[in-house]
């Protein structure tokens, strides 16, 4: 293979008198030359990421911010380097290859946004700024001679490093345009111009295990620099090409896009890529896909599943049976290929006449980026179709607060010994999203745009406004000059609004007030640095346009540092009528609002600062002097403090904020003496060291201390269930439920398997209900003390838990058997869409038409009076009558593991009629004897 390494090679530089000429050489070249190699230099990026952020990113959003920075900056240099398949250049017929290094004047230096670290570099790599701008390319000119270069429209392959800003700056200059408001329009557009043939070096990271920029890539690969200093366009579109060379031959490479067209990696498959590169915005969510094959053996002297419990009924499915199984998971089919983990936890046939298993099973890894970690899953799995999907509610290490689902699709099974080869793709989202991220995001708005004007009303504490001595009351309305519609960003729509209601645009521009001008006379007259009472609605841009106008600089950093400087500007006596939809259960924007309280508008229109002021004010007025307000707010004003947390939601979707709770305690766990808190339900039927196949159903105090006599603020009920064959691993299945304090009546739902040989380990937290409702978490545990010979064991827990406020489940289950029924009611909100289910669920214990079966019970009495697991199937009904139309069913089991008639429930709600047809819901809970809510 020729790496060009035969003759010297020389960068053509091109500014506006010589760009005819060397785009008609790159046109007589390309018929041979099919590989373009691309790279450009820009003055940094504006809007700066927090480094230990980088790497996480939505590619949707970080599309958005990469756009902020190009659609705010200029080109200064762009390189093209030509190649044929084998890394040959052009040479025209002379001793040398040629290169290209395109230098443009759109850059002012004296004028545009740069960072200023990023022009050192440049300066010091010799590119020369005043040269440039007297010189340079207009970029119009340059994207007319490149689409009709034949660089356009074409079949050529594209190479390029990191390469989201340089097709972010090209399709800019292409199309004279900002970039495309999303990313499937960027790449439609992108694809449209440069075709789907790209290869992105950086993306070849995960292929050939590369680390680091360009040049330790170079390095890596032992490719050496030929010619130019890095940070030139010219000579770094070479070295990328140059890489690309030494790698696209290789047999990883060719597996990798052994379905593509050509050797290039399309540009479908590096879209996720190409927005995280020097971007961070965080995500709604963060996604992990994996794939691998999970072995079920029940057959031979080495099973790794086993029946725990044979069903007192005989049925063709097998309904009631339980089997323990510590699977192992593979990478490939058979079962040689390399073991990356193992999936350990309980199948329970609930299906009565399809054969339908109850899955409860972590999924965990110990070989790869996510060794240590599990995901947990509880779900249904009708194994009788070769496709089917399973329900990922939590997990642990890198899977802490997932959510997802898994795939699953038969690969092969033997009925009659029941082994079976299974394969997974899971895809495993992680909610990210907090305050601190979405202020980020609405610096980047502000601090890129200008205001066209700010509302003010004056009012004493009963809402009467300044009248000076007139007939009249008055408010006011500042219109500023610093926004020019010819210049400045803005969105289309907002313009074309605020001109329907009356904005004169060229007059503000032409007798408008500078906003610096603005911000000293504000603080002359008292507005500043006083104990005034600020109202507003929706505020967060607000303050933040004030604040920029305060300091005449871009907004600060942090959230932190915005609160210390607008406390400082403003005080604390901040209310925004905004939150307090959370105590008036108020919707919409501010007309709505408005509306609801039967405030009018007085004066003016809709979206003119100084009307929308007042109207503000008039609202705030109505609700100050209510009850709730005032229970709420004994100071009048909110804290700017308990506002933060919503101000940067305004305009802007982000993820919502989370609320954490630390919660601390000691779980006894006693199976010894009189009166244990664990009792042995099921024992197993082979012979194992780590007891493989058991199970305990149990019932254990949790104390403020590690003393048994500490104060009790709790219990956890459930199940252990041993699922390690070579090392003593307990399947946790568990509700902790507090009996004190803040959380009365509260509980949380732990799913995970638990290593108790280690004395430190984690469990992760799937749900809750009360003040628990839709939890997300993880609960780190350590082995205070344990004794072998009696399974006694006092284990000290310490919970994060993480509640995601948009949303909420509210599920009503008064159950009863013995052919009763059981009415439920059901809400699912996630603030855009709320679906209420009600229907009836009837469970029947015994007789001929059972829909439940009892599968284990205790030998001890101590526990509670059932004592035992049951497995439902049960119907749902549109009425209470068993008669009445059936729309879905109930499967799963419940285990008495109280000492009451508490029940812990593991239930997956599945619908077979209407608009959720085929959808199924998991449920996993506590339910008191004495109440109707779990």
């Amino acid at each position: 293979m020729s790496i060009f390494v035969n003759k010297p090679v020389i960068v053509r530089e091109v500014f506006a008198d010589n760009l005819e000429y060397e785009f008609m050489l790159i046109r007589s070249a390309l018929h041979k030359y099919s590989f373009v190699s691309m790279d450009t230099e820009f003055p940094g990026t504006i809007f700066k990421p927090e480094k230990k952020f980088v790497q996480l990113g939505n590619p949707e959003v970080n599309y958005r911010f990469m756009k902020v920075n190009v659609d705010a900056m200029k080109i200064i240099q762009l390189g093209l380097t030509l190649s044929d398949s084998e890394g040959n250049l052009p040479n025209f017929g002379t001793p040398f290859c040629y290169i290209w290094e395109f230098n443009f004047k759109d850059f002012d230096i004296r004028k545009d946004h740069y960072d200023k670290e990023s022009i050192k570099l440049l300066r010091q790599q010799g590119i020369n700024f005043t040269k440039n701008k007297e010189k340079g390319i207009c970029s119009r000119d340059f994207g007319v001679m490149f689409l009709t270069s034949g660089l356009s429209f074409g079949e050529l392959t594209w190479v390029t490093f990191h390469s989201g800003y340089d097709f972010g700056f090209l399709l800019k200059i292409l199309t004279q345009h900002p970039l495309p408001p999303d990313l499937k329009s960027f790449m439609r557009h992108l694809t449209y111009y440069v075709g789907r043939r790209i290869f992105d070096i950086k993306y070849s990271f995960k292929i050939f295990n590369l680390h680091g920029g360009l040049e330790k890539v170079a390095e890596t690969l032992n490719v050496a620099r030929v010619t130019g200093l890095s940070h030139q366009a010219g000579s770094d579109s070479l070295l990328i090409l140059r890489c690309f060379m030494q790698i696209k031959d290789t047999k990883a490479f060719k597996e990798c896009n052994q379905k593509l067209a050509f050797t290039a990696m399309a540009v479908a498959r590096c879209q996720d890529y190409y927005f995280h590169g020097g971007l961070y915005v965080p995500p709604p969510r963060k996604v992990t896909y994996l794939h691998f094959f999970l072995h079920d053996t029940m057959s031979g002297n080495n099973p790794s599943a086993v029946p725990i419990v044979i069903p007192n009924i005989t049925t063709s499915t097998g309904f009631g049976g339980v089997i323990a199984f510590d699977d192992p998971l593979t990478v490939g089919p058979d079962i040689t290929s390399e073991v990356i983990g193992n999936a350990q936890g309980l199948w329970v046939s609930t299906g009565k006449d399809v054969l339908t298993l109850m899955v409860y099973l972590d999924i965990g890894f110990t070989k790869g980026e996510f060794t240590g970690s599990s995901i947990s899953v509880l779900s249904r799995n009708p194994i009788t179709e070769s496709e089917r999907e399973l329900t990922v509610v939590g997990g642990k290490g890198k899977f802490r607060m997932a959510k997802g689902y898994a795939q699953l699709k038969t690969y092969s099974v033997n009925f009659k010994t029941g082994d079976a080869i299974v394969e997974y793709n899971v895809t495993k989202f992680v909610q990210l999203g907090n305050p601190e991220v979405n202020y980020r995001f609405m610096k980047v708005n502000v601090d890129a745009m200008k205001i066209i004007q700010l509302g003010l009303t004056l009012s004493d504490s009963e809402g009467n406004l300044p009248d000076f001595g007139t007939p009249f009351c008055y408010i006011w309305e500042f219109n500023f000059k610093d926004f020019d519609i010819g210049k400045d960003h803005y969105d289309k729509e907002s313009i074309k609004l605020l001109r329907q209601q009356g904005i004169n645009f060229t007059k503000n521009k032409e007798k408008g007030i500078c906003s610096r001008d603005f911000g000293v006379m504000f603080l002359i007259f008292g507005l500043g640095f006083g104990e005034l009472t600020w109202v507003t609605f929706h505020s967060s841009y607000d303050f933040d346009f004030l604040l920029k106008i305060l300091t005449q600089h871009p907004l600060p950093p942090d959230l932190k540092s915005f609160m210390r400087h607008l406390t400082y500007y403003f005080g604390r006596k901040i209310f925004d009528i905004k939150y307090s939809f959370k105590i008036f259960n108020l919707h919409g924007g501010l007309e709505k609002v408005a509306e609801t309280l039967n405030v009018a508008r007085v004066t003016g229109l809709s979206h003119q600062a100084g009307s929308d002021s007042l109207l503000i004010l008039r609202c705030f007025m109505q609700i100050k002097d209510t009850k709730a307000f005032k229970e709420c707010n004994q100071n009048t004003a909110m804290a700017v403090a308990r506002c933060q947390d919503y101000y940067f939601h305004g305009g802007l979707y982000v993820p919502p904020p989370r609320k954490v709770t630390y919660l601390h305690f000691f779980l006894h766990d006693t199976m010894s003496g009189n009166n244990p808190s664990a009792v042995p339900i099921v024992s197993p039927n082979i012979t194992t060291s780590t007891g493989f196949g058991g199970v305990i159903a149990f019932d254990d105090p949790l104390t403020v201390g590690p003393d048994i006599t500490s104060e009790v603020i709790g219990n956890a009920q459930g199940l252990w269930v041993s699922t390690g064959k070579d090392v003593l691993t307990l399947m946790a299945y568990l509700d902790i439920g507090f009996t004190k304090g803040e959380f009365n009546g509260s509980s949380i739902s732990v799913l995970s398997r638990n290593p108790i040989t280690e004395s430190e380990r984690e469990l992760a937290v799937v749900g809750g209900k009360g003040k628990f409702r839709m939890a997300k978490g993880y609960a780190q545990l350590k082995t205070y003390s344990v004794n072998f010979k009696t399974g006694d064991a006092i284990v000290e827990y310490n919970v994060t838990r993480t509640l995601i406020l948009c949303w909420f489940l509210i599920l009503c289950i008064p159950m009863a058997y013995g052919g009763y029924y059981s009415k439920i009611e059901l809400r699912v909100s996630n603030l855009r869409k709320v679906t209420n289910l009600r229907f009836f669920f009837h469970g029947i214990l015994g007789g001929e038409n059972t829909t439940a079966v009892t599968v284990a019970r205790a030998n001890s009495s101590l526990l509670g009076p059932s004592n035992s697991i049951v497995v439902d199937h049960a119907p749902l009904t549109v009425g209470p009558e068993p008669t009445s139309k059936n729309i879905g069913n109930a499967q799963g089991f419940k285990v008495f593991a109280g000492r009451d008639t508490t029940t812990v429930v593991y239930l997956d709600f599945r619908f077979i009629e209407g608009e959720l047809n085929g959808n199924s819901i998991s449920v996993f809970s506590r339910k008191s004897g004495d109440g109707d809510k779990t």
